[in-house]
Parts: structure tokens; sequence; C-alpha cells
């Protein structure tokens, strides 16, 4: 069988479709140099670099040893070609991704530099032990040269798509150049140029601040005429119309549009979902909102509007907790993108008439003390009609501040399913004849977070009609990429490949269109994050904006570990695990929160950990518990649990990581342990848009 060798982001040495062919470090290093330096390699510089102790005869004996075991684990006696004193690699027995990416630059064409791209998988053998200090400062040096080519080839894709029109694509390679390289000043340039050419020149100006913020931290210098000559362009007045949204290859007509009915439901089921399909649709259109108006441009600032008053103090608690906890809110909740917060006046009341300056909610509660310690009660009042929408009562430990109580009311207030969410979604309902893209959007989410195959058809069915009339909308062109993404992750879809191209061509239909608000901008991320995933297979690109979006809100739980578990299945376990623990945190109730902080624990190293957050559940997961205690030590107890399962809950088990997209790496290890469980994983068993495998398994947005 044929030999590949794939030295970006580790060391991967396999034969066919068969597990990689294991290595020691000495003989990995060796193969490694050889493999990427023409011509033969004498034999005294290759001693000298396993090894910088014992006698020259003893690192002779080593390199012997090493050349031996790389040709026992390969088969193939004549990979390593002894020429004189030499050794040197016979490049027609072995495939090197490494001289294939150096070739693709060499060549320099679009296609070749999107080739080279591809290739680069993450660092230059990422994480193989150095043998010698020798072979650490090669190595080194290996890894910043191919990283630096990386980003070019990145930065010339990027130019390559700019000029022939396709700037979602160019965005999206400048960016992950960045991702690289976040000092690359050509990459912030395109990245600048292409935004304001996509019309988001809120977003461009925020690409130039980036890199100004970044070359003073880093370098203390300032960003070249070039770009500053860019910002003062970006700051004068702009007449520029957005583009029209791209056209995505692969679909065509209705799918293009991205209104395309797909198959959801089983046969015994259709007709009690059309049933409902008639009373939602009904509903829909009787209130105006399903129908054929003229297409509509106009936005409105989709946040709800919220002031906190002052908690009062009963009795005798503390006379300055019930102020400090009003001011620790306000600052957790301006932290949202999904409210607006306005300041009480003097007297602490909203003021004004509704819709002339009043906030849409006000947060009020009180303060006491019940002998045993502090107790918060707290209230959501919807101002127009005086009705409290939410209320919740709150015991403070010893140790707890003013910020914990804060945190711990403000999330229930925020988020896509907190209090604040729940009634917008229900005041829709009540929203005039044709309503706004926001209306639609809260109508949906109500069918949507029933998280079932009805619920996801119904909020899809509003959403596509929808976005007829707002065709500008970012928020639904979002929405869409998510209950798309949600088919194929849940496995709900019949035509995984369609929906996933359905997913794609949403997410970039909204980074295409200009981000006028933060919040906008902060969803686009989120959802390209996790379809870049999906859809692309793209793990660098969905760090990427996984980032992104959690710089511009990190203190939305559910967004926090939803991307939390991108984080991981794209190979970054401690940067999910920081993630993952701060929305446990926020909302220590929520079950797959803690599944996917295991999730993370286990993939860092860190079971003891992960156990805990398993145990803490009703149902957790069994594969990944199984593969926990395996860790722990504990076959036996990792056998049975995997045993105890049925055989219709094993098979849909094993169908959620037939789906579940993993980076290479992270892969090759979860399906090796699951493997050492006695749990086959069929390959290919199924396709995503652009290359070979999807999913995960919780719907989410």
């Amino acid at each position: 069988m044929p030999l590949s060798l794939n030295l970006f982001g580790g060391f991967r040495l396999s034969s066919g479709p068969r597990p990689p062919l294991p290595l020691p470090d000495r003989s990995k290093a060796v193969l490694a140099f050889v493999a990427v330096t023409d011509g033969p390699v004498p034999r005294h510089t290759l001693s000298d670099l396993l090894s910088d102790t014992g006698t020259e005869s003893q690192r002779a004996a080593a390199l012997r040893q090493a050349l031996y075991l790389v040709r026992k684990a390969t088969g193939a006696p004549g990979l390593l070609v002894a020429e004189g004193a030499g050794v040197r690699l016979d490049h027609a027995l072995i495939d090197v991704d490494v001289t294939a990416f150096r070739a693709a630059l060499a060549d320099g064409g679009c296609e070749a530099l999107g080739k080279a791209a591809a290739l680069y998988g993450g660092p230059f053998l990422d994480g193989v032990a150095a043998p010698s200090e020798a072979f650490e400062e090669w190595l080194c040096a290996e890894r910043a040269a191919h990283l630096e080519a990386a980003v070019a080839a990145l930065t010339g894709l990027a130019r390559c798509d700019a000029e022939a029109g396709d700037l979602p694509s160019a965005l999206t390679h400048a960016r992950r150049a960045l991702a690289l390289d976040p000092l690359h000043e050509e990459a912030h340039r395109l990245a600048i140029e292409v935004l304001a050419g996509m019309g988001q020149r809120t977003g461009a100006l925020r690409q130039y601040e980036t890199l100004r913020r970044s070359l003073a931290d880093e370098l203390g210098v300032t960003p070249g005429a070039d770009c500053e000559a860019l910002r003062r362009s970006l700051s004068a007045p702009n007449d520029v119309p957005p583009p029209s949204p791209p056209q995505i290859p692969g679909l065509a007509g209705d799918e293009a549009g991205g209104f395309a009915t797909a198959q959801l439901i089983t046969p015994e089921r259709r007709w009690l979902l059309a049933v409902a399909a008639v009373l939602v649709l009904a509903l829909a259109i009787g209130r105006g909102f399903i129908a054929d108006p003229p297409i509509m441009t106009a936005r409105t600032d989709p946040a709800a509007t919220v002031m906190v008053r002052p908690f009062d103090v009963l009795g005798d608690a503390d006379a300055s907790f019930g102020p400090s906890i009003a001011v620790e809110l306000r600052a957790f909740l301006s932290r949202s993108l999904n409210v607006r917060v306005v300041a009480p006046d003097a007297a602490g009341s909203p003021g004004g008439a509704p819709g002339a300056g009043r906030p849409r909610f006000v947060v009020e509660g009180t303060v006491s003390d019940n002998g045993n310690g502090k107790v918060v009660t707290a209230s959501l009042v919807e101002t127009s009609g005086r009705t409290v929408v939410w209320t919740g009562r709150i015991g403070v430990r010893p140790s707890e501040q003013a910020e914990d109580v804060a945190g711990a009311i403000g999330s229930h207030l925020v988020g896509f399913r907190g209090a604040i969410a729940a009634e917008m979604q229900r005041a829709a309902w009540r929203a005039p004849s044709g309503g706004t893209a926001e209306d639609a959007i809260l109508r949906g989410e109500q069918f949507y977070f029933r998280f079932d195959p009805a619920g996801q058809d119904m909020a899809r069915t509003i959403w596509e009609h929808a976005a007829q009339r707002f065709p500008r909308s970012v928020l639904l062109q979002v929405r869409l990429a998510g209950v798309y993404r949600n088919r194929v992750e849940a496995g709900w879809s019949n035509d995984p490949a369609r929906d996933l191209k359905a997913a794609w061509m949403h997410a970039q239909r909204a980074a295409a269109l200009p981000n006028q608000t933060r919040r906008e901008e902060w969803e686009t991320h989120r959802i390209l994050a996790k379809v870049a995933q999906w859809a692309r297979h793209d793990f660098p690109l969905s760090v990427v904006h996984a980032r992104l979006a959690v710089d511009l809100s990190p203190d939305e739980p559910f967004a926090l570990s939803d991307l939390s578990e991108a984080m991981a299945n794209a190979g970054h376990p401690d940067e999910a695990v920081a993630w993952s623990q701060k929305a446990v945190r926020a909302a220590p109730g929520v079950a797959w929160m803690r599944r996917d902080l295991a999730w993370a624990y286990h993939l860092a190293g860190r079971e003891a950990d992960a156990l805990r957050e398993l145990d803490a559940m009703e149902n957790p997961p069994p594969f990944l518990l199984a593969a926990v205690h395996d860790r722990l030590g504990d076959r036996r107890r990792a056998e049975a649990v995997i045993a105890s399962m049925d055989p219709e809950a094993r098979a849909k088990a094993v169908a959620a990581e037939q789906r579940r997209p993993l980076a290479d790496p992270v892969a090759r290890r979860w399906h090796a342990e699951l493997e050492a469980l006695g749990v086959s994983l069929a390959p290919g068993a199924m396709a995503h848009a652009s290359e070979a495998e999807v999913a995960d398994s919780r719907p989410g947005p």
C-alpha cells in the first residue's frame, strides 16, 4: 500500500487506510529530517541530532537503531537509501505533505495556493519531542519558515479571491492567515480592504483598530502608511451600497435563494406535521406576516432596553448590598449584545411614556437577612403592562459578593433562552400586521428552541418567508444557517450534504451583508465557527471565528459553551475548558453544558475533573463516561458502561459519533479510544458539503 507522511500538525506515518504506524521519537526525528532535506544527509549529522550525550559510537548505534525501526514499521527496506556516508529518502515510495506544500508554493498559481493552504494542517511536527538541542534549533527554524510560507499562501489566496470578486472567501483566507500570525500587517490590510468592499465599514475600522493595538502592544510600532490611508478613507462618509448576497457554487434556482423544501419527517409523522404546519402558517398569514408584501430593507435595533433599579434593602441587611447588586447587574447586562441598558433617573423610575424613552423591561428586587444570611429576590417586569415575567430568589453564601449575585441573576435574564428573550418571543406574535425582521426571528425561535424536527421545520418556514421580505437581514441568514446545520447535527436530515451546503450558503450571505451592530457581527462569527467545521471541515477558520465571537460577547453562557465544544473539537482543549467553566458557573443546572465541560476536560487529559462533571449529570454520555473510566485505569467499569447500553441507544450513539466533526488529531485519538472499548465506527458514514465528514450530538443555535 502507498505510504504517506504528514508532518504538519504533528507526525503521522500511515499506509493506506490503516491506523498510523507507530514509531519512537528518535525514529520520527530521523525520518522527518531526511524527508524535508534535499539530497542525502550525512550520517554524522543525523547521529548528532539524535542525542546530546554519549560517545560517537553510541550515537552511531542509536542512528542505526532508529533507521532500522523506520524500515521495520513501514515494511519498505528501500525507503531510506544509503548513499556513501549519507542517507536520503526515496520519494517515489512515499507521499510527504511538506514536499507537496513546497511544490504548490513554487507553482504560485491561485489553485496551487489553495492546495498549499489546505495542506498546512498546523505547526510543523507539532507535539514531537526533540531528542537534542541541535534538533530543537532546527525544528524551531523549520517551524517558523513553514508558518511564514503558510501565511504567504493564505494571503496570496485571499488576493486571488478578491480579484475574482469572491469577497467572503477572501475574508476567510485573510482571517486564517491572521489566526496563524496575528501581527501580519498585509493580512490585516487585506481583511480591511475586503470588509470595506463588502460594505462593512464598521468591521473594517475594527480590524484596523485590532492591528493598531496588536502592533503597539507587541512591537511598539504603528501601522504602515497603506493601512493608515485605508483608515482615513474609511473614516470619511461612504455612500457605497451594500453588495447583493453572494452566489454559492453548487446551488441554483430555489436552492440558491435558500428556500428549498427539505424532507425532515418520516412518512408516519408527516400528516401530523401537515396539520401543524397549516395551523401555524394560517396564524402567520392571518397576522399578515406571510404574504406577498414588498421587499423591506429598513432595520430596527433588536436589542431590548432594560433598566436596573437599586435593590431595596429590608430590615437589618447590609445597606450597601442592594445598590451594589444594581451596579454589578448593569455591568453584566451591558456586556450582552441582546440588551441595551438604560440608566434610571434620580428617583430610580423608568420615566417617560411607553415608546418615548421608557425601557421595555425593568429589573427590581430586595435584599433581606433571614438570620442565616442574605436573601436576594429579583423580578423582571415588562413595563407596558407592569407584568412580572420572571422572578427568582437567591440565597447568598458568606463568601459571595454583589458581583456573584448579579451574575446569577443576569444569567437567568439574558441569552437565547433567558427570560428577556422568552418574553420578546411571546410579544412578537402580538406585533402589528407585517411586523419586522426581528419579529420574524422571535416567532421562529419559539419553535426552534423546542429542538424537535417539527419545531425546526416550523422555524425554517417562518424564517425563509421572512428572508424574502428582509433580504438584508443578517440575523435571518444566521438563523437559517443554524437550522439547516441542526438538521444534520441531530440526525434528522435525509440529505446531509445538501443541508450543509445550504447552511454554508446562508452563513456566507450573513458574512457578506453589512454588519451594522455588534450583535450581528457576534452572531455571524458564532455561526461561522460552527458551520466551518460541519460544512467545510475547516477547523482553523472555525477557531478564528470562535475567538472573535467570544471577544465580542464573553459572558453569554449558552454561546460560550457551544463555542467551547467547537474549540475542543478543533484541538484547543485548554481554551475550551476555560470557556466552558465560565459557562457552567453562570448556568450550573444546564446538563449539556456540563457535558461540554467534561468533553473538554477529557481532551485536555483532566480525567478526574471530567468524571466529576459526568457524575453530576443524570444521563451522562456513555461513550465519554466509559472512555474517562478507561483513562483512569478502570477498564472493567468502562466495559460495563458500554455493555449496559441497549442496542438502540448504542446505535444512536455510534451514529452521533459518525456525524461529529473533529480535527484529525482529535479524531484519531478519540476513535482509537472507542475502538479499544469495542466500539467500531464505520468510516464514511456521512459526507459533508465539501469533503468527508460532519457532526456533533446536540441541536444548538
